[in-house]
Formats: structure tokens, C-alpha cells, sequence
């Protein structure tokens, strides 16, 4: 199916142009996800709707954002692929919350920053039970590469710690996995932190130097 829908029934324009919809592939964008669920909420009210089933056990007085505000910010994060834009694209979140505005979604840096903490924090045991697998292994492969990162004023590079665990070429009947760490620098003390408690093979390349 290739062809495109008519003008949307019952939605608003995009800057003054009919949203259409269409199926033929190509580079695919959550854009109008976001901005059809964003209309759609507007008129239909959906979050406050769900607000209303749910009991809110916190203070009235420490509140700072409703359930209903949540609810829609959960939504809207989904709908924007929020999470493939920080971690897949490598977006900073004040440019993310500012193609938001442009698209009439106000969503402020502090509540996307608030969202990479529950984002880790969710995470966090999944990211423990791969960690135990690969150092699990008889032998393992590590290696680390070079990876911009934005600082004040500048470009400096940082460092991302990659350990890999795979035996298929040998038979191997356990599935492979890789676990990544981040450091802003080189020094040697990163890979010892990492490898502290693995008494296996560590297969690498041959370094020039680990600062």
C-alpha cells in the first residue's frame, strides 16, 4: 500500500498544511504521531479521563505535576520516540524539547531530564542481568572506542567500554551479549573497575597505551 489518505478528518493543519498519511517506507519520522495524538488528546480530553481512575496517594502540597499532566507526557513520549532520539540519535535534550515547541508541545528540559532518570532507573535490573551473563563467559572480548561528547565550549572525547560475549563460533550454547560502559577519559582505572571481579580470558587488541 503506497498511496496516502485524504486531508485527516477533524484535525488541524501543520503549519497551515493538510496532514496526510503515508505507507510507502522510505526514512520514517514519529513526528506526526506525535502531533495527531497531541489533537487528539485536545479534543477528546483522553489523560484527564484516566486521571479520574486513578488515585493519587501523594501530598497535595508536594505535587508539581498533575496525574493527568503525566499521563500525557507518557504518551506523547512514545508517540515523539523519545527514548530512540536520546539513546539511537545521540540528541541533546534541550534540542529535543525544542523541536517539541516548534511543534506546539511544551516539554521542558528538566521533565525530559526527569524522564533519562526513570528511563535508567526501570533499566537498571535489566542492565545488571546482562552485566552477570557476560562476565559469566570462560572468555570474553573487550575493546573501547572513541566517542564525542559535548562539553562546555567545546568537543572533547570520551570513552565507551565495550565487553562481548560469544561462543557461537565455537558452538557455544549460550546466547551472546555485550555490556557498554561510558567514561569521559581513557585512564586505565575504567577497565579495572570493570573487570574487578572477572577471573576468565580477556581477549583485546594490542593498546599503545591505557592511561
Amino acid at each position: 500500500m503506497d498511496d496516502s489518505t485524504g486531508i485527516l478528518p477533524g484535525l488541524p493543519s501543520v503549519m497551515g498544511k493538510p496532514v496526510h498519511v503515508a505507507f510507502g517506507g522510505g526514512r520514517l519520522t514519529s513526528d506526526a504521531g506525535i502531533l495527531l495524538l497531541a489533537a487528539i488528546e485536545q479534543q477528546l480530553g483522553l489523560a484527564e479521563r484516566l486521571a479520574d481512575c486513578i488515585e493519587d496517594p501523594r501530598a497535595p502540597e508536594r505535587v508539581r505535576h498533575t496525574l493527568a499532566e503525566m499521563i500525557l507526557y507518557r504518551a506523547l513520549l512514545i508517540a515523539a520516540g523519545y527514548p530512540d532520539g536520546k539513546f539511537g540519535e545521540h540528541q541533546p535534550l534541550n534540542r529535543q524539547s525544542d523541536s517539541y515547541a516548534r511543534q506546539g508541545v511544551d516539554l521542558d528540559v528538566s521533565t525530559l531530564a526527569d524522564w533519562v532518570g526513570a528511563c535508567t532507573a526501570t533499566l537498571t535490573p535489566l542492565v545488571e542481568l546482562i552485566r552477570r551473563h557476560v562476565f559469566a563467559a570462560d572468555r570474553i572480548h573487550g575493546d573501547d572506542t572513541t566517542v564525542p561528547l559535548l562539553a562546555k565550549g567545546k568537543t572533547i572525547t570520551a570513552r565507551l567500554w565495550t565487553y562481548v560475549r560469544d561462543d557461537r563460533p565455537f558452538a557455544g550454547p549460550d546466547p551472546s551479549a555485550a555490556i557498554f560502559y561510558y567514561s569521559r577519559n581513557r585512564n586505565g582505572e575504567h577497565p579495572a573497575r570493570h573487570l574487578a571481579s572477572y577471573t576468565g580470558i580477556l581477549q583485546a587488541d594490542r593498546l599503545r597505551r591505557v592511561q
